[in-house]
């Protein structure tokens, strides 16, 4: 019988190899390892004749697939390592770390402590590793299978190496960028031919090519506008452009050449053109300025007055700029580039000429829009003024709103504090009618009721507007008139004058901290003769003590 490698697991592949030597659960796990199905209940026997119809056949091919993965995943060079030992003294108390086993009859009989595993022993699970569960022998195997499965656990494994995603590469980041830089590219490009076929204005076409669509508002922004025609140019479609004699195209210097579509200048190419530019360019200055003045309420220079129109005449116009002519230039060479700079003063785009008076001797006057010498002070009120103007209307109604809100708001507060002011009020009337009523009990008082009105302005006193007095006491009425205590009639004062009045019918309370007592309720019923109701208790307060006080007495009951 030739050898075979007891590490290999695929060694019952071999010719020759003797099936007779593998036990029941090996058998068993190799048709389950080769999905061959088998009955439950099969003996030895018939587990190796499945063997051999099912698995053996394929056995040349199964042993190639097993020559390839092992060439292909074979390391070049192993590396091993060396446990660390725990530096930590043992106790002896720890149970030994070797596992006796009892021998009996050839056969290795598990006891308690074949299954005790030391604590140092334990190792973390690691990602990279796949390890399978192992299955520990029990009481249930035969004495055959539990050799036979101690002996596969006692085989080698091979650590599985989960394979790392590779990084990306730079080749993907640049593909990116690729992407978005033909993106943006790809719209410059689309964006640039509109701006071309629009052109000059007047001369290219009217509208772009997403005028009929529904775009964004936001996208608006990028609608290319149409250019105004250079000065001293002749323009034709497609942004193109030349100049009259003696000047000289100029592109843009921010038109890298023609790649961005922006407008061109025509320069004079002559040095009288170029005095004359100078000249127009001061005019078209002096113009900027007076609408300055103007729009600021501004004086002249020597403090005359206001300047009260932005408009210059030709003969004012040339009088300040003939203040900064440089010196040694006579009057009749400015004079010739004065008349060479009013055509180019009137054809700025921001110059608008006007012709007055009769056809003879007309009078031209000039004006410019531009508020490039607005300071910064003036700049911001003539905003404000502006906004103010345009939005006059819906500022007005946002004051009424808020003057409506606060008005209603004021009058809820107050509504609110005359609620909190009404309990104490009606308390401060009713001890003002309960008083009366005892002082009135009492003598120290003609009339036992009081007048509505007199209580009225008394509590009143510290609430001067007369509207809201009224509603104050309307409510005072209403509770007070409604309370058991109280009677509310109308009496002629001792003026004459007819009122409602007020009276107190309930319990009378003590004033001033003294009880009625029954004897002072019979000494107030009693009749008196003399001026001084307590003439009695004064005298009796004024006999010293240990005197003996005579008084007469009739023998009969006094009324």
């Amino acid at each position: 019988m030739a050898s075979f490698d007891s590490g290999d697991e695929l060694a019952y592949l071999m010719p020759g190899f003797d099936l007779n030597s593998l036990t029941v659960p090996r058998l068993r796990s190799i048709l389950v390892n080769h999905d061959v199905p088998y009955p439950t209940s099969a003996k030895k026997a018939q587990l190796i004749s499945i063997v051999e119809s099912d698995v053996l056949p394929k056995a040349k091919q199964l042993l190639r697939q097993r020559d390839r993965i092992h060439e292909q995943s074979t390391p070049k060079h192993f590396y091993a390592t060396t446990p660390t030992m725990d530096e930590r003294r043992k106790r002896k108390t720890e149970p030994p770390l070797l596992t006796r086993l009892k021998q009996e009859g050839g056969i290795m009989v598990p006891t308690s402590a074949t299954f005790e595993a030391p604590v140092s022993g334990l190792r973390p699970f690691k990602a990279e590793e796949w390890e399978e569960e192992d299955i520990e022998p029990r009481e249930e195997f035969t004495p055959d299978e539990q050799l036979a499965l101690m002996q596969a656990q006692a085989t080698p494994r091979k650590a599985v190496v989960k394979r790392r995603p590779a990084s990306q590469g730079k080749s993907a980041q640049l593909a990116s960028w690729f992407v978005i830089f033909t993106l943006l590219s790809s719209i410059g490009l689309w964006w640039r031919k509109e701006k071309v076929e629009i052109g000059y204005c007047g001369v290219g076409k009217k509208h772009w090519s997403l005028e009929g669509t529904k775009v964004p508002k936001w996208a608006n922004a990028l609608e290319p506008k149409c250019e105004p025609c250079p000065q001293h140019a002749f323009c034709y479609p497609s942004l193109e452009a030349s100049c009259e004699q003696d000047f000289v195209l100029k592109p843009h210097p921010l038109s890298l050449g023609g790649l961005i579509p922006l407008p061109p200048t025509c320069e004079p190419d002559s040095d009288k053109l170029r005095r004359v530019k100078v000249v127009s360019d001061k005019a078209v200055e002096e113009l900027r300025v007076q609408r300055a003045k103007y729009e600021c309420g501004e004086a002249n220079k020597d403090g005359s007055k206001k300047v009260t129109s932005p408009r210059m005449t030709a003969a004012e116009l040339k009088q300040r700029v003939s203040k900064s002519k440089r010196k040694g230039m006579s009057d009749e060479e400015f004079e010739e580039l004065w008349k060479g700079a009013l055509g180019e003063i009137a054809g700025r785009e921001e110059v608008t000429a006007k012709t007055q008076g009769p056809s003879s001797s007309p009078i031209i006057t000039f004006s410019s829009s531009s508020l490039a010498k607005l300071s910064l002070p003036c700049a911001a009120k003539r905003h404000l003024r502006l906004s103010l103007l345009a939005y006059r209307l819906p500022i007005l109604i946002l004051v009424l709103l808020a003057s409506i809100l606060s008005y209603t708001r004021a009058q809820i507060l107050a509504k609110r504090s005359d609620a909190a002011r009404v309990p104490s009020l009606v308390s401060m009337t009713l001890d003002r009618l309960a008083t009366q009523a005892a002082l009135h009990a009492r003598g120290e008082a003609l009339e036992p009721w009081i007048s509505a009105g007199q209580l009225r302005d008394d509590v009143l006193r510290d609430e001067l507007r007369r509207s809201r007095r009224e509603h104050l006491w309307n409510r005072v009425k209403r509770i007070v008139e409604g309370n058991a205590n109280v009677r509310a009639s109308v009496r002629e004062g001792r003026g004459g004058d007819v009122s409602r009045v007020w009276e107190w019918i309930g319990g009378i309370r003590a004033i001033g901290g003294d009880l009625e007592s029954p004897s002072n309720r019979l000494e107030s019923s009693r009749v008196r003769f003399s001026l001084l109701p307590q003439e009695s208790k004064v005298a009796s307060k004024e006999i010293p003590e240990g005197r003996e006080m005579k008084k007469w007495d009739e023998g009969r009951p006094v009324y």
